[in-house]
């Protein structure tokens, strides 16, 4: 019994500042996977839709769409970590959701720089 009372007193306010803090470095991690995936689209469009009027409709259903993805990962993440703090397994479930958020901006680094130099070895 006296453990049990002593895990529960360990899970008050140092579990739940380390959630948020890890949902801060999440939401760093989406505000830049925003900015690398914005720059990728953009240099696929240059690549794929040259001079064609759709690249500002396109470029920005794009950013609409990678945004609402970005937030809904960042709201449903606060509650999976609160609830893993309650449970001791807050490392777990940040890990599950930062590596393969940091597969997308890694997977958006390749796309951009890979059309970026597409772009630049067709332009005079």
């Amino acid at each position: 019994m006296s453990q049990y009372r002593r895990r529960e007193g360990r899970s008050g306010f140092a579990t739940l500042a380390a959630a948020y803090g890890l949902l801060l470095v999440l939401i760093i991690m989406t505000i830049y996977a925003f900015a690398v995936w914005r720059r990728a689209v953009l240099a696929m469009l240059a690549e794929f839709l040259q001079g064609n009027f759709a690249n500002t409709a396109v470029f920005q259903f794009s950013l609409v769409l990678i945004m609402m993805v970005m937030f809904g990962l960042v709201i449903a993440a606060e509650t999976y970590l609160r609830r893993g703090a309650e449970r001791f397994q807050l490392t777990r479930r940040f890990v599950r959701i930062a590596v393969p958020l940091l597969a997308f901006c890694i997977l958006g680094l390749v796309l951009q720089t890979v059309f970026e130099n597409m772009v630049r070895s067709s332009s005079p």
